[in-house]
């Protein structure tokens, strides 16, 4: 099925234990983030292992999630499609940030294709408090991501300390898989996107060296003069 609307949508790149999701959820309960209704944030993760649970996956997806191998762009694509539509037809959901995706090139290449293909229309809304977006945003999709980006040894540190029932396979080897596949993978990506002015970039030693609430704050003011660069806002 075609998605037939526009989807406003934020890559959200960045190594295991990042604080990707953290950032996410911040955007998510911001009083200046005017458009909460209409505003989701999938994990693609957590959305995984919640198809996996509920018996959902297709079995050689989720045997590549239980191993956490890198799954193809062409069924994370149809996978995001059905969740995308799902939530827009239920909910009205309009602006997606996309958590942990893409992951590689083949990735990347699959959700420029579709997004290529996409017909789409949306009703005027505004993003930030006292910021109006152009009326001719609509005419697009567009995209940017956000690069959360931290020293190995943070990202380590952080990873083995996560408590949650569905990361069970969390442990030292399976970072020493992740963190180098991240590097030779995802990093590839980073420098087209930030050549195309399409990046929000929070660098290692900015996040290391904050609070977690003044990262945030550190994040969301970029997104700001992102978008007003771009035109974004009138």
């Amino acid at each position: 099925m075609a998605i037939t609307i526009t989807i406003n949508t934020d890559h959200n790149i960045g190594s295991p234990a990042a604080g990707k999701g953290t950032m996410c959820n911040k955007l998510l309960q911001d009083p200046e983030i005017t458009c909460h209704e209409k505003l989701r944030h999938i994990s693609i993760g957590d959305h995984l292992r919640m198809l996996r649970d509920r018996g959902l996956l297709d079995p050689a997806v989720a045997k590549a999630l239980a191993k956490q191998e890198l799954i193809s762009g062409e069924t994370l694509m149809a996978i995001i499609e059905d969740e995308v539509t799902d939530q827009y037809e239920k909910f009205g959901m309009e602006v997606f940030l996309l958590d942990g995706f893409p992951r590689n090139e083949e990735q990347m290449e699959s959700f420029s294709q579709k997004v290529s293909r996409l017909q789409h229309f949306c009703r005027p809304r505004h993003f930030f408090s006292g910021c109006s977006f152009r009326s001719n945003i609509y005419q697009y999709i567009y995209t940017f991501a956000i690069l959360v980006g931290i020293d190995s040894t943070v990202a380590r540190e952080r990873f083995l300390a996560r408590k949650d029932a569905s990361r069970a396979q969390d442990d030292l080897e399976m970072f020493e898989k992740r963190y180098p596949e991240y590097l030779t993978s995802t990093m590839p990506l980073i420098e087209p996107i930030r050549k195309a002015s399409l990046l929000v970039e929070m660098d290692s030693q900015m996040i290391e060296s904050m609070e977690i609430d003044d990262v945030y704050l550190a994040l969301k003011t970029k997104m700001k003069e992102h978008l007003v660069a771009k035109k974004m806002f009138e």
